[in-house]
């Protein structure tokens, strides 16, 4: 799914899924500015998922208001294809954020209202939204010979890691932490994907959980310079960053 196809433009606009919301005749009234997440609380015990950083679940998810002008007549507008348009997507991209995008968790809401200028119907969306911005550059890379991957990010990331390995115990080691995954099978291809904290194999082409046969801490990279190493019986190492910013 690509979310940067789209040209400069000297209005604002927003994309979803890699659409833009002009296509449909939304012409952006208010500027979207995405909030700071709020942090509820800072007293927390330590696990896998804050490798010495504050975890992901004491952070608020953040409300992105878009307020946009339909242009059309009110006897001819139809708001079916806008909330078609809304439904089911995942990304969201704003003109003034290049390079970055956020990941929606769901609508909050739509607000139609008749403007004052009367022809034009205006329209406030709020979309729920993960607390950080995520980098659009976010191409899966073969692991270095040295194991050093540098986070593009200003906050630790979860990253996908996907390897082939062969039976007995394989150690994935993030900056000195290991994570152990057990299988018997021959050449098994393997991903271990932190954000959604899923370590499954994939047989003849389906996915099948692997998870009651890891320990340890699910790898995490934290900002700036990493290690990752791997032990001798895997082989074929990619890793998708997942880079995000506050």
């Amino acid at each position: 799914m690509t979310v940067n196809n789209y040209k400069p433009r000297t209005r604002d606009d927003f994309w979803l899924d890699g659409i833009a919301g002009s296509s449909l005749g939304l012409a952006i009234e208010i500027p979207p500015v995405p909030p700071l997440a709020a942090q509820h609380y800072t007293q927390y015990d330590f696990g896998g998922d804050t490798m010495g950083f504050a975890p992901d679940t004491v952070f608020d998810p953040i409300t992105i208001t878009v307020v946009g002008r339909m242009l059309r007549r009110p006897n001819s507008f139809d708001s079916t294809a806008l909330y078609a348009f809304l439904q089911g997507k995942k990304l969201l991209k704003l003109s003034r954020f290049a390079g970055y995008h956020f990941r929606i968790r769901r609508v909050l809401g739509v607000t139609p209202k008749q403007t004052a200028k009367g022809s034009d119907i205006s329209y406030q969306i709020q979309f729920v939204c993960d607390p950080w911005k995520y980098l659009d550059a976010n191409p899966e890379f073969e692991l270095p010979q040295d194991g050093v991957i540098e986070n593009e990010g200003t906050r630790y990331s979860k990253p996908i890691i996907r390897f082939k390995m062969d039976p007995a115990d394989a150690t994935i080691t993030c900056n000195g932490v290991p994570f152990y995954v057990n299988q018997s099978s021959n050449n098994v291809s393997v991903t271990i994907d932190s954000d959604r904290m899923l370590c499954y194999k994939t047989v003849n082409g389906e996915n099948i959980s692997i998870m009651d046969h890891t320990q340890g801490k699910l790898p995490m990279f934290s900002v700036g310079t990493n290690v990752l190493q791997v032990s001798s019986n895997v082989s074929s190492v990619t890793i998708t960053g997942n880079w995000r910013c506050y």
